[in-house]
């Protein structure tokens, strides 16, 4: 037994051992709190550990490992004394039955482009709620001339309150007509860009649109309605 000694007697390092209360087996790496002082050590791979920061008079312990209930216990290291202490922890996770789902993916290797993957476009796809037409590639984008067609191909609308391009959100442009108030056209994007720079297209309703992108708008300019979102990304 390790030990230290003194200038009158020895005192022992109360030796801790922690086990699975299922089990039996050592817990390694549980980790044991002076809740006093915040002094903290580990057990070793046979769940085990020498305390030497607990004195003679006794200290307030808390042990604990990521899926077990933490223990308080108090512990001292008394003259002559070498006991060990055993302590047991509890199990707090309990496994969940297994649940097995079936889908039918969207994506093929033709179907993959590295900067639309780096941007969670296919993960979006596959995991939101928003329908499959609501995804635009390039088969859709070289078969209109101008964004604003899309419209009529996926019947889903640019949402001009809350549009990103490459992640950065961005403003509709605006046309000043004379006698009239500003207008912000629906096909204001095609003021922006061409179909043939872009790369993909992500068009969210407001009960579909990702958490991240969640920034809608109050009705803009001429009463244009609040919408989901449009992500946009460029070749």
């Amino acid at each position: 037994m390790t030990a230290r000694s003194t200038a009158m007697d020895r005192v022992y390092w109360r030796l801790l051992g922690v086990f699975d209360e299922l089990t039996g087996q050592p817990i390694a790496d549980a980790q044991v709190d002076d809740i006093s002082t915040g002094t903290s050590t580990a057990t070793t791979n046979t769940g085990t550990m020498a305390l030497s920061f607990a004195d003679t008079s006794g200290i307030l312990v808390r042990v604990r490992k990521l899926g077990y209930v933490p223990q308080l216990h108090f512990v001292a290291s008394p003259l002559r004394d070498s006991t060990p202490i055993t302590i047991v922890l509890k199990p707090s996770a309990q496994s969940l039955p297994l649940v097995v789902t079936r889908g039918t993916s969207l994506r093929t290797p033709a179907d993959t482009v590295r900067k639309l993957e780096l941007a969670g476009f296919y993960d979006r796809r596959m995991s939101t709620a928003a329908p499959s037409r609501a995804f635009v590639t390039r088969k859709q984008l070289n078969k209109v001339t101008v964004l604003s067609d899309l419209t009529a191909i996926t019947a889903r609308k640019f949402c001009p309150n809350n549009t990103y391009i490459d992640g950065m959100k961005v403003s509709m442009p605006v046309i000043n007509m004379p006698n009239r108030t500003t207008k912000v056209f629906r096909d204001g994007i095609d003021a922006l860009l061409t179909p043939d720079e872009v790369e993909g297209i992500e068009f969210y309703t407001i009960s579909t649109v990702p958490p991240q992108y969640n920034a809608t708008a109050p009705p803009g300019a001429m009463g244009v309605p609040p919408c989901g979102a449009t992500l946009i990304w460029t070749r």
